[in-house]
Parts: C-alpha cells; structure tokens; sequence
C-alpha cells in the first residue's frame, strides 16, 4: 500500500519545496503535509523509494541549518530557495512552556506483594495499572513514610513530572495486591513503571 512518512525531515522538504510558511506543528498544516505526501506517494512508481529518498535528502542535503542547495536534485523547484526564505522555512513554534509537577507515590506493601491501582478508563493512561498515589486521591500521607526511598523523572506534552516514591507497610488497601514479577507483566503506567527496578533492589 502506498503510505506516506512525515518525519522532520520530510517536513522540512516539504515546507520549503513549497514554501509553506506556517508552523508545521500546527493541526492544519500538520493536516496539509500528510496530504501533499500521500499525493506524491500515491503517484510514485515506487512509493517505498520515494519516502526513502526525501528522508534522506533531508538527512543529508535539506539540513535544519547551512542546507547544501547546490547539491539538491530538486533546487529548482524549492520555493523556500526561490524566495531566499530557507531560514525561516519551516517555522518554528513558540518554545514550549513546560510545567514541573511533584507527585508523591505509594509503594503499598505488606512483604512480598505490592498494592496497585487500576487508572479510569477515559481519561489519562486510562486502563493502565499503577502505584497508589496524591495525583489519584489516596488516603496515605508522605509524612508519615519519612524521606522517598526512590525518585523517578518523566516527562509528557507539557509536563516533566517527578515521582517521588514512598514505602508503606501495611495490609490493607483497595486495589490488586502482585508480587513484582506480577507487577512487570502488567499493562503499567510508563512515569509508574520507573519505579520498578527500585524495588528489585530493595
């Protein structure tokens, strides 16, 4: 089937090859760039070769910076090249903002078995399994488990998250009670699942 790639570097031959101007990471023109790659790809004669080649161009010809047009088998149709705008072709979006976030989490044990949860479905990581923890409501407290045995970084969209992990003996809890094996097998929360080799070690 002929599948178009839009990687960077195909977008960057593709908002130069036609001067699109607009910031690629946009929904629009996001939209637009897949559309004009299916349209190239749909009439190549190889389309495996085609997608190839303009990663490849871009890789090594249409670079982000000092681009070597000279060399470029298709500088004469470059609109980016014709209007002496390959600086600013393709834009760049605003820097991203992005927000730290703390989150306390709670590695609920009673030995050889840890407590986890199950995310609702519908929303963030929904159907995903991970640690009791503040962001999910929990009824545990950070105070009371002293300093965190282990920190995890992890960062999603516009957040870079840290875990920081905090051991709780106790029996009782709502959730599934696994032993680590149990718990490496099971659909995890990716930022959850950093915590892991914590515990092999504890």
């Amino acid at each position: 089937m002929p599948e178009p790639i839009v990687d960077g570097n195909v977008v960057r031959i593709l908002t130069r090859i036609f001067g699109i101007r607009e910031n690629p990471k946009d929904k629009a023109t996001s939209e637009h760039l897949w559309s004009l790659a299916g349209t190239l790809v749909a009439k190549a004669d190889d389309c495996s070769a085609l997608n190839q080649s303009l990663m490849e161009l871009g890789a090594t010809v249409c670079t982000p910076r000092q681009p070597d047009c000279a060399a470029c088998p298709v500088a004469r149709a470059c609109v980016a090249r014709r209007e002496n705008a390959i600086g600013f072709i393709p834009a760049k979006g605003k820097p991203v903002r992005y927000l730290e976030k703390q989150i306390d989490v709670f590695v609920v044990t009673d030995g050889a078995r840890y407590l986890v949860q199950l995310r609702p479905a519908g929303g963030v990581n929904g159907g995903f399994w991970e640690f009791p923890n503040s962001e999910s409501g929990n009824k545990y407290s950070a105070a009371n488990s002293g300093q965190p045995f282990a920190t995890a970084r992890h960062s999603i969209t516009r957040y870079r998250i840290q875990l920081n992990a905090h051991l709780i003996h106790t029996k009782r809890g709502e959730g599934m009670w696994c032993t680590l094996n149990e718990l490496r097998a099971l659909p995890f929360a990716a930022a959850h699942r950093k915590l892991l080799p914590s515990l092999a070690r504890r």
